[in-house]
């Protein structure tokens, strides 16, 4: 039983001998015609007066070696099925199989392409760094797993004392975990993060509605603001301009929407 890729390599090959066939017919032809004393263009016109329509002739051959390849394959996949129904535990196996690596591969890519591939949706994507905390003096760990997200306290020192940056910011992704609730609708669950007033000025972001943060709105005791993506902007609000102002909840507490951010900084939170 041949494979799809040999049957096509295997048809690619008879069309090609075809071709040279045909050249080497015409060729012979045409010197026989010369030998004859024929000039030499009247020759090669006598040779293709008696092969006939070149294209027709490659045409009808290719139309039978059409079919033929496709009897073969028709064959090899009726083969297949009976041998899956046959063997429902191979099947299985195979079925589960498939599918973990085009999951394991499509997950791979989309991390890829996220991270290497397409540059973040920001003001200069080649200076932007991930600061993480490592303790230095733990034992039996590998560095992959010694280093984990950094503290408030952490942050506000780093922040205070850095001068290699020219802006630190920090956000705190809780994917899946906050839950907004609608005035008068059905909540629903979107991923959400909170971040530090400076987050959006560091990447150099700017909302495509309303404003960002102002400094201090990220402290305690302030009243709670937020901004949406564009997307759920869309879905959930018909991208009006009435957001702006308007009252949300996010695990029952009580924000006043103030911005829109561009949908592509779902790549960031």
């Amino acid at each position: 039983m041949m494979s799809w890729a040999q049957l096509f390599n295997r048809r690619q090959r008879m069309m090609e001998s075809l071709d040279q066939d045909i050249r080497d017919f015409i060729e012979r032809e045409t010197q026989d015609n010369v030998e004859r004393g024929l000039a030499p263009e009247e020759a090669r016109y006598a040779a293709l007066r008696k092969f006939g329509n070149v294209t027709q002739v490659k045409e009808e051959t290719r139309e039978v070696w059409t079919m033929v390849w496709l009897e073969q394959l028709w064959r090899d996949i009726r083969f297949g099925l009976r041998m899956l129904v046959t063997n429902p535990g191979f099947t299985a196996v195979a079925v589960l199989t498939l599918g973990l690596g085009i999951g394991v591969n499509s997950t791979i890519f989309s991390v890829v392409s996220t991270m290497l591939l397409r540059k973040p949706p920001v003001h200069d994507p080649d200076r932007l760094m991930m600061l993480l905390s490592r303790n230095v003096g733990a034992v039996g760990t590998s560095d992959a797993s010694n280093h984990s997200p950094v503290s408030p306290p952490d942050f506000i020192d780093w922040r205070a004392q850095a001068t290699a940056y020219s802006g630190i910011a920090a956000a705190s992704s809780f994917e899946n975990e906050y839950q907004v609730t609608l005035s008068g609708g059905e909540p629903e669950r979107v991923p959400s993060a909170e971040v530090s007033a400076n987050y959006f000025e560091v990447l150099g972001v700017s909302p495509v509605l309303g404003r960002g943060f102002l400094p201090g709105e990220d402290q305690p005791g302030h009243d709670h603001v937020a901004l949406l993506r564009a997307d759920l902007w869309n879905q959930r609000f018909g991208a009006g301009p009435h957001i702006l102002g308007r009252t949300v909840k996010v695990n029952g507490e009580a924000h006043t929407v103030i911005g829109v951010m561009p949908e592509a900084l779902r790549r960031l939170c």
